[in-house]
């Protein structure tokens, strides 16, 4: 369980598990308010990630030559 412990300036500070997160206020949802529970859920972008490595591939191949 996250739980919006307080917003301080643009940073957003969030507990979860005895730890604090601090994340920029911008993620927030709008209308997100200090006690306010929180669903936050993660998930590799398998494309974005394979195009930012073919990127990355082609610069250092640029740089080598």
């Amino acid at each position: 369980m996250f739980v919006l412990d307080r917003i301080e300036e643009e940073t957003a500070v969030i507990e979860w598990n005895g730890q604090t997160i601090m994340l920029p206020s911008a993620l927030l949802p709008p209308g997100a308010k200090e006690g306010d529970l929180l669903e936050i859920f993660l998930k590799i972008d398998h494309e974005g990630t394979r195009r930012r490595r073919e990127r990355i591939e082609e610069k250092a191949k640029r740089l080598w030559e």
